[in-house]
């Protein structure tokens, strides 16, 4: 419920900066309105509307022990479209962090789950 507001405060912002900064750029909508106006509802609608939904789906579908590795999944197309995006390889640091999430989850699929057998007690079921 939060995500509205900020978006709406950091888009006044934005303007601000812009009409200080470039006074010939066109508010709000930028020099090709219909453009920006078609694009933001199709980000709308297809990320955010029909991701969720898809996510929504999937989750409910798959066993937990299968959703974790697909959130962490998600972070590494992030990054791997991102440094597409600036045609560079990223950082060390960031090679480490990306090895550690890839170690982590192929060493949690190699986890075997062990059935836990309890006994029950006949004296206490009677009772």
């Amino acid at each position: 419920m939060v995500t509205l507001p900020m978006a709406l405060l950091a888009y006044v912002i934005v303007s601000g900066q812009l009409a200080l900064t470039k006074p010939d750029f066109s508010l709000p909508f930028g020099p090709r309105p219909l453009a920006f106006i078609g694009l933001m509802l199709a980000i709308g609608l297809l990320c955010s509307w029909l991701g969720t939904f898809c996510w929504n789906q999937a989750s409910q579908r798959l066993p937990t022990v299968l959703v974790g590795p697909l959130i962490v999944f998600e972070t590494l197309a992030g990054l791997t479209y991102t440094f597409m995006l600036r045609q560079a390889w990223p950082p060390l640091l960031t090679l480490c962090g990306i090895f550690c999430l890839l170690v982590s989850v192929v060493g949690a699929m190699r986890i075997k789950p062990k059935p836990v057998v309890v006994k029950v007690d006949t004296a206490v079921q009677e009772k």
